[in-house]
């Protein structure tokens, strides 16, 4: 059973075997003394107190898990369980052996996204993939012979949202013309801006009338984790913007010092440091859109001070999973080597 790990793993190994299990629930032993269980949300509230993928499992595990001494699932437990939103129930002994699960299914289980729509930014110039984006923009760059734009569209789809926006500018009749197929027709609206209106500014433009939530993402960026977990993730906590973050290292290539007056009384040499940053996919309460001023000029950062100015809920949804800004030309020979269908 690939959702059985040892307590003395670390997180990594966690985490690939997460992405491997159906149920997303791990069950922890102690050779086959039941411990806890980890989810996906354990992870992820890991990540945000600074543990890092290194560190023991144990730091996450969630010892206080519902378990059950019953091989028989009864139908009231069954509803009790997905009240709580709990889809995995260990069985275990009164003495603590592991003996298996019950897999609580719900035919509503599946996150609704009918009240969410998704936009993708492309009408940037691309002038970091210079010369390439001189004759074509750069969302239709191919990575293994498909347009990148195109890799993003089919993920979005098969994640089931039914309606997608696409901001363009540079070279719009290109990509226009690219994206108006049939099977698209239904599903693809365009936004064109008449001037740059920045990473976020073209949102005003676009009427969000039939949607609560609308998940923004840069048509550079290429990622194996799945849309609709954001998502449910920004409901769960009613947030007004929710980031997707990346914890970082990066090394200094300087000796950094600490000065006291005149005196320095340590050197630390080339240290590394963590940096928690943004991976340009965002959702936004589609409400909030109306901050925005029709066709002016607007960065994700002015509008993200903005919200946070106005005591709004804005939260950070941390990756573990493998995403690529395919922005440059050194990342964009990363991803057209190692890309895999796990992007899709």
């Amino acid at each position: 059973m690939n959702n059985i790990i040892q307590k003395k793993s670390n997180i990594s190994t966690a985490i690939k075997l997460l992405n491997l299990s159906e149920i997303k629930t791990l069950v922890v032993l102690d050779k086959n003394k039941f411990i806890g269980t980890i989810t996906d949300g354990d992870i992820r509230r890991g990540l945000l107190n600074k543990i890092t993928i290194d560190d023991n499992i144990l730091k996450i595990t969630n010892k206080k898990s519902i378990t059950t001494f019953s091989k028989i699932l009864n139908d009231n437990f069954k509803q009790k369980m997905i009240k709580k939103k709990i889809y995995c129930v260990p069985i275990i002994t009164k003495n603590k052996n592991y003996l298996g699960y019950h897999n609580i299914t719900e035919k509503t289980q599946a996150v609704l996204n009918d009240d969410s729509c998704f936009v993708i930014m492309a009408g940037g110039k691309g002038k970091r993939l210079l010369p390439l984006t001189k004759k074509i923009p750069k969302p239709l760059i191919k990575i293994k012979n498909k347009p990148m734009i195109e890799i993003i569209i089919k993920k979005i789809l098969k994640d089931k949202f039914k309606k997608i926006y696409i901001t363009t500018n540079y070279m719009a009749e290109k990509i226009e013309k690219f994206l108006k197929k049939e099977k698209y027709k239904s599903v693809l609206s365009f936004i064109r801006e008449n001037k740059p209106l920045g990473t976020i500014g073209s949102l005003s433009k676009i009427n969000f009338n039939e949607y609560n939530h609308c998940i923004v993402t840069n048509s550079d960026i290429l990622s194996n984790f799945v849309y609709s977990d954001i998502l449910k993730y920004h409901k769960l906590n009613n947030a007004d913007l929710t980031i997707c973050t990346y914890y970082k290292k990066v090394k200094s290539e300087y000796g950094n010092l600490t000065v006291k007056g005149k005196m320095i009384s340590n050197i630390n040499e080339k240290p590394t440091y963590i940096q928690n940053i943004s991976i340009g996919i965002y959702v936004i309460k589609t409400e909030l859109i109306k901050i925005l001023k029709k066709n002016k000029y607007c960065d994700i950062p002015d509008f993200i001070n903005l919200l946070i100015k106005k005591k709004k809920k804005v939260m950070s949804f941390p990756l573990h999973e493998n995403w690529i800004d395919i922005g440059n030309i050194d990342n964009l020979k990363i991803a057209r080597k190692k890309f895999n269908k796990n992007f899709e």
